[in-house]
């Protein structure tokens, strides 16, 4: 399991920095680009999937009232997730916008709803749906352990990127609006 993720974070990492777009945008048009890397980390995704076994071992495993609010909160993170890519505009993230209008846009910075509270709901409501589990047996408690630890990373790499593309902005941003655990937690 940890060979499949760490493709899926070199994968997704190194394909969102600015040197490898450059380097990609050689042999292919700049207009799918983002539509290349989501389809490759869509792939990588897939294959964790299809590959991924079971661990025995339960760590956790409720019944009745408290499997139903955890199955609620699991639904609610991935519901959250997704309503949180249609606000910055779902179609551009994953690059169908770009290569439709073949065109490669410009990002606009955008506070609005979620993201006036948390200034990444979309991580949030992943790790939200990772943990909230009835019955978290060894193997998802691994898989959901190691991808909370690269959601941290990536963010760490994702917030210099966006102080870099929106400067003073996001720095307001970021000094106003928590990173991942909304203000009613602080």
């Amino acid at each position: 399991m940890l060979y499949y993720i760490t493709l899926f974070a070199l994968q997704h990492s190194i394909m969102a920095r600015e040197r490898f777009k450059k380097f990609i945008l050689k042999f292919i048009p700049k207009e799918i680009e983002r539509a290349v890397y989501v389809f490759l980390s869509g792939v990588i995704f897939i294959i964790i999937v299809l590959f991924y076994r079971p661990i025995d071992g339960v760590i956790w495993k409720f019944d009745s009232i408290v499997a139903t609010i955890l199955w609620g909160l699991y639904i609610f993170g991935w519901l959250f997730s997704l309503i949180s890519t249609f606000i910055i505009d779902h179609f551009e993230l994953f690059g169908i916008k770009q290569s439709l209008q073949n065109s490669k846009s410009e990002n606009e910075f955008k506070e609005v709803l979620f993201y006036k509270y948390v200034r990444h709901p979309i991580q949030l409501g992943v790790l939200i749906a990772l943990w909230a589990t009835p019955i978290m047996n060894l193997g998802h408690f691994i898989l959901s352990l190691l991808l909370t630890i690269y959601i941290f990373i990536g963010l760490y790499f994702e917030e210099k990127s966006l102080v870099k593309e929106f400067g003073k902005v996001y720095t307001d941003y970021k000094k106003r609006v928590p990173m991942i655990f909304p203000k009613i937690f602080n």
